[in-house]
């Protein structure tokens, strides 16, 4: 199962950086959205994503899901 806040974030992102907005604008737009998904996700499912992917090396993305925090 993938994290709800996540995917609706990221879908916003794409939708709103992908029309041609400058770059600058972009990645003011972005840093954005990574600071209110850490603000609005309970649980913190970026940093265990990261951390499985990277330490772990137990999630490759694409893939699947990561496990999520019982």
């Amino acid at each position: 199962m993938k994290n709800q806040h996540t995917a609706r974030i990221c879908k916003q992102a794409v939708r709103a950086v992908q029309g041609g907005m400058p770059y600058e604008l972009a990645y003011d737009y972005l840093a954005a959205k990574a600071a209110q998904l850490e603000f609005v996700d309970d649980e913190d499912g970026r940093t265990h994503g990261l951390a499985q992917f990277l330490d772990e090396k137990s999630y490759r993305p694409g893939l699947g899901a990561f496990r999520r925090k019982a």
